[in-house]
């Protein structure tokens, strides 16, 4: 079942876009497709959330695919150049933000983000970086204590 899941979700990228997103040989994601082997726990996960479904959907536990991507950014997915740095981290932000675990950007539509030309997508990623970077740095005590009052 796994094989053909990930043959269905490839859709019309190629082995090798996909084993360079995953970080792996074109040989050992063609394994996995045509049923030579199994991928770890590991893998299996990071394949999930590079088609944005559940590892169940994956490994034929369930039919329905949904994890925490909605419909409208899966098929969004399917179309985009996986070796583009920016649309993997523009699909990691949307994944922060659907599971809470980047409350700074929460409030950003990420799929307007994507319809944004290139440059400003980038600028926008980097500020927003710089910006969590400072949250965590005063979290941690590390930032400036300018700001800080004694009581």
């Amino acid at each position: 079942m796994l094989g053909k899941r990930l043959k269905a979700l490839r859709g019309k990228r190629t082995q090798e876009d996909i084993a360079k997103a995953l970080d792996i040989s074109r040989a050992r994601y063609s394994h996995y497709e045509n049923g030579r082997s199994e991928p770890d726990t590991e893998m299996l996960q990071k394949m999930a959330d590079l088609f944005g479904v559940s590892t169940d959907y994956l490994l034929g536990r369930t039919n329905d695919p949904a994890q925490s991507f909605d419909e409208e950014l899966r098929e969004i997915i399917q179309g985009i150049d996986l070796k583009d740095p920016k649309w993997r981290q523009a699909v990691k932000l949307y994944k922060e933000v659907q599971e809470g675990q980047n409350p700074v950007i929460n409030g950003i539509d990420v799929l307007t983000l994507l319809s944004l030309p290139e440059e400003r997508q980038m600028q926008i990623i980097h500020d927003l970086k710089e910006l969590l970077n400072k949250i965590e740095s005063l979290r941690s005590g590390s930032g400036d204590s300018s700001n800080s009052s004694a009581h």
